[in-house]
C-alpha cells in the first residue's frame, strides 16, 4: 500500500472509522488494489461490513488476451490477491447479472447487479432543438479491438452514397482521437469521405453531452462473443432519450436494456441493419424528425436516483 500513488485514502478510511464509527463501506474497483484496504479494515474492526463495486472486472476480464511471459506471472499474483483481498467481503456488486454471477462465483462472494444508470446532467439536454439540415450518427468515446465497428462503418458509407444528392450524413466520434490505432480502424474505412467524419480527441462533458444531443442517433457496438459489458455511454445515450443503434448485438444485456426502454434500432444482418437505417434517414428527409418514442418508466428505472436507491436497500439488509 506504500507504493501507490492513493494510499493516503487507506489512512484517511481509517481514521474515519474509528472518529465515526463507521459500520459499512463501499470500494469501488478500479483500481483493484483498493480491495486491499477493505480487506485489511476487515481484519481490524471485525464488526465492519464491506461490499466491493466492481465497474469491471479484473483477473476474470475476458477483454484481454492470455497473458505471456512476466505478465503472466503478474497475472498470477493478481488472481491470488483478488481471491484473497475479497476473501472477507460481505457483498460484492457489478454492472451485470452476467458480471456479478461470474465474479460472485470466482471469489465465492454473493454477487448483485447494480447498473452504471444515466444522471441529471444528461436528462437537462433533451429538450434542446436538434440541427435538421443534417443527418448525425454519433459514437462517443473508446473503442476496443473486441468491438466490430467495420460492418456498421461500411452500411453507413453506403448510405452516404446512396443519399448524396438527398441528404447528408454525417459521422461523430468525441473523444476517440485519444487512441490513434483506434481512430485509423474508423479513418481507413472512410478513405475518400473525409469531409463526412469528425473525430476529437477527449474534450469536456457538457461538450460530450450537447454533441450527442445534437446527434439524431446514437451508435453502440457490442464486443464480440462476449457478454455483460453495457458500458457508461448506453446509459448515457437512454438519459437523453436518442434513438440508439446496436450492431452487432450483444444478444444481452445491451439488447435487452434497449428493448425494454424501446429506444433500441437492433438488427440481425447487415441488410436488415441497412434497411432500418434507410427507412430512418427516408422518414427524416420527410418530416425533419425520428419518431421512436421510449418507455418512460423503463427509462427513468435505469437512472442513477434509482440505481443509487437501490443500493441504499442493498445496505440495509446487510
Amino acid at each position: 500500500i506504500k507504493v501507490l500513488p492513493y494510499n493516503n485514502i487507506f489512512k484517511i478510511a481509517r481514521q474515519t472509522i474509528i472518529k465515526e464509527d463507521i459500520k459499512k463501506l463501499i470500494i469501488t474497483g478500479n483500481p483493484f488494489p483498493c480491495f486491499h484496504f477493505g480487506f485489511l479494515l476487515k481484519n481490524e474492526f471485525k464488526n465492519l461490513k464491506w461490499i466491493a463495486d466492481y465497474r469491471d472486472d479484473w483477473t476474470t476480464t475476458e477483454l484481454t488476451s492470455k497473458k505471456r511471459g512476466l505478465s503472466k506471472i503478474l497475472f498470477k499474483l493478481d488472481q491470488k490477491s483478488e481471491r484473497k483481498w475479497l476473501s472477507n467481503a460481505s457483498l460484492m456488486t457489478s454492472v451485470s447479472n452476467y458480471y456479478a454471477n461470474k465474479i460472485s462465483d470466482y471469489i465465492k462472494v454473493e454477487g448483485v447487479e447494480l447498473l452504471n444508470g444515466f444522471d441529471n446532467e444528461a436528462e437537462t439536454q433533451t429538450n434542446k432543438t436538434l440541427i435538421t439540415d443534417k443527418f448525425i450518427i454519433t459514437y462517443n468515446g473508446s473503442l476496443y479491438n473486441s468491438q466490430k465497428i467495420e460492418p456498421i462503418l461500411e452500411i453507413i458509407k453506403e448510405l452516404i452514397k446512396e443519399y448524396e444528392n438527398k441528404q447528408e450524413i454525417i459521422l461523430k466520434f468525441p473523444g476517440l482521437a485519444f487512441d490513434p490505432s483506434q481512430e485509423n480502424r474508423v479513418r481507413k474505412v472512410f478513405s475518400g469521405l473525409e469531409n463526412k467524419v469528425y473525430i476529437s480527441k477527449r474534450i469536456e462533458r457538457k461538450k460530450v453531452l450537447k454533441i450527442q444531443q445534437e446527434s439524431h442517433l446514437l451508435l453502440m457496438i457490442s464486443h464480440e462473443n462476449i457478454k455483460g459489458i453495457p458500458s457508461s455511454k448506453l446509459y448515457e445515450y437512454i438519459g437523453l432519450r436518442k434513438p440508439i443503434l446496436l450492431y452487432p448485438s450483444d444478444n444481452d444485456i445491451i439488447e435487452n436494456t434497449l428493448i425494454r426502454t424501446k429506444l433500441g434500432i437492433i438488427g440481425n444482418s447487415k441488410s436488415e441493419i441497412k434497411l432500418k437505417l434507410k427507412n430512418l434517414i427516408d422518414e427524416f428527409i420527410k418530416t425533419k424528425k425520428i419518431r421512436i418514442i421510449g418507455d418512460e418508466n423503463e427509462i427513468k428505472s435505469l437512472s442513477r436516483l434509482n440505481q443509487t436507491q437501490k443500493l441504499a436497500k442493498i445496505l440495509d439488509k446487510l
